[in-house]
């Protein structure tokens, strides 16, 4: 079960991560891409999230919330602009 996470860490998980997924697609990304862009090993994440699924579903949901999906290091130009397009997008890098 993951830990609670302070809001900063967990918002550059979040950033980090949804970089990785962008830029490599969901199948493609490994754990230890988005930790590399941390500088943290693998075991940081997974005491955070449950799986690469559960955090590509919080990738999801923390780019829905308004507050936040400015806040990304993903720029507006690669970032999909609706929820399922980005879903599909970051699955098989098209859309």
């Amino acid at each position: 079960m993951p830990r609670v996470m302070p809001p900063d860490r967990r918002a550059k998980l979040l950033d980090a991560a949804a970089a990785a997924f962008v830029e490599h697609g969901f199948h493609r990304t490994q754990m230890d891409d988005i930790a590399e862009r941390l500088g943290v090993s693998k075991g940081t994440i997974y005491r955070a999230v449950d799986s690469k699924d559960a955090l590509f579903a919080a990738v999801i949901a923390w780019g829905d919330d308004p507050d936040h999906a400015s806040a990304t290091a993903v720029s507006a130009r690669s970032w999909p602009t609706t929820r399922e397009c980005r879903r599909s997008s970051i699955l098989s890098k098209r859309c």
